[in-house]
């Protein structure tokens, strides 16, 4: 067999997080409603390939985010920017928890902790949606508030719950260590761009207003580079991927609309999932997504036509399967330039999907993508020639 014929399916579970680079540049404040604020740091979570939020620190003239949470006083801002299309509080909530947990080598959270985290999640309606701005706000006065697209929704005295959340992002055990340098170094002008362009759009809003009442809407934060620096390339990260055995130039990550469209809300969770605890909620379903994305990328096979050609690209897609597991049908949301790609996720997707691959009894998984009779699970596959 040529060398042609030959490729590695090979599954690499990472993170993809934007690393160090660029010039500083500064962010009004007026997004979050905080004097005196501006952006110091900015980096791009992800979970098993999904992109979840590009997060942002915002400190206060002449406070350095290299410095411990405890020595970083207020005002500061700790903001959550969703870049999933739909994800439930529970599940941020969750996973941000965890981090500050693993961060301060806890074997569970404070009691302030859990509390805060849970009025967090009572009152944010519904799901998150892309571009949605959940903060974390430790005041000039000391105490600690959340807030979501600047409604207010947990508050709670002094200052231990937002350096607990802070320090799982600049912890040396933070969702990773280019994380945490990226939080902690020189803003990179790319995922500065990208912290700039994911806002909620005025539909989202105006259904917050009606839930939470009249608010002073913050502008748009806008991100300027100084005139003299010159552009910054977006260092690659580390990725899910399909992998073929020539080395090729890399695709370019694909933008993220600033203005997502309403998606229908996760519905309430039900007593079974109310009695799960907040990060074990995060944990069960990063297993579940652990689980679905081996048996995706074992499926997948790079395209003959595509390796050939150096082709590379994304493709997210909504796999609907019923309650029972019962497969729904498969839609590219967003797709490669390229159509041998773009047929491949899809079919390996619908072919992991009949098979009865994919287990979906978890009521952490009901819970988190149920939609009426169905449930709508998200699945990007990343195609990358290495």
């Amino acid at each position: 067999m040529s060398n042609d014929n030959k490729f590695l399916k090979k599954m690499v579970l990472g993170k993809l997080f934007a690393l160090v680079a660029a010039a500083f540049m500064s962010v009004s404040s007026s997004a979050t409603s905080v004097d005196n604020v501006s952006l110091r740091g900015a980096a791009v979570h992800t979970d098993t390939g999904r992109e979840v939020y590009v997060g942002g620190l915002l400190l206060a003239s002449g406070v350095s985010q290299s410095q411990t949470p405890s020595a970083m006083g207020g005002p500061r801002v700790q903001e959550f920017r969703i870049l999933a299309r739909r994800s439930s509080p529970r599940s941020l909530m969750g996973a941000i928890v965890l981090q500050g947990q693993v961060a301060a080598s806890l074997s569970e959270p404070s009691s302030d902790v859990v509390a805060f985290a849970s009025q967090v999640i009572a009152n944010i309606p519904g799901s998150l949606y892309r571009g949605d701005i959940v903060e974390v706000i430790l005041t000039r006065n000391g105490n600690t508030i959340a807030r979501l697209n600047g409604f207010d929704i947990a508050e709670t005295d002094g200052r231990s719950v937002a350096d607990f959340f802070l320090g799982g992002w600049v912890g040396d055990e933070g969702p990773t260590k280019d994380f945490s340098s990226a939080i902690r170094g020189a803003l990179d002008a790319s995922v500065a761009a990208r912290f700039n362009e994911t806002s909620p759009n005025q539909t989202r809003q105006d259904e917050l207003a009606a839930v939470f009442g009249p608010s002073e809407e913050p502008e748009p934060t806008v991100i300027e580079a100084p005139a003299e620096k010159p552009p910054v390339s977006r260092p690659e990260p580390v990725r899910e991927t399909v992998a073929a055995a020539t080395p090729q130039p890399k695709a370019p990550a694909p933008k993220v609309p600033a203005k997502p469209r309403p998606r229908p809300a996760v519905k309430p969770a039900d007593d079974a999932v109310a009695s799960i605890g907040i990060t074990e909620y995060s944990e069960r379903l990063a297993k579940f997504h652990e689980g679905l994305m081996i048996a995706v990328y074992t499926t997948v096979q790079y395209p003959r036509v595509s390796m050939r050609r150096s082709q590379e690209g994304r493709v997210e897609m909504d796999l609907t399967l019923g309650r029972d597991g019962s497969y729904r049908g498969v839609k590219a949301v967003s797709q490669s330039a390229y159509k041998a790609l773009n047929k491949e996720a899809v079919r390996a997707v619908t072919s992991v999907a009949k098979k009865g691959m994919i287990a979906v009894d978890d009521p952490v998984v009901i819970a988190e993508y149920g939609d009426g009779d169905n449930l709508i699970i998200p699945v990007p596959i990343i195609f990358q020639l290495q």
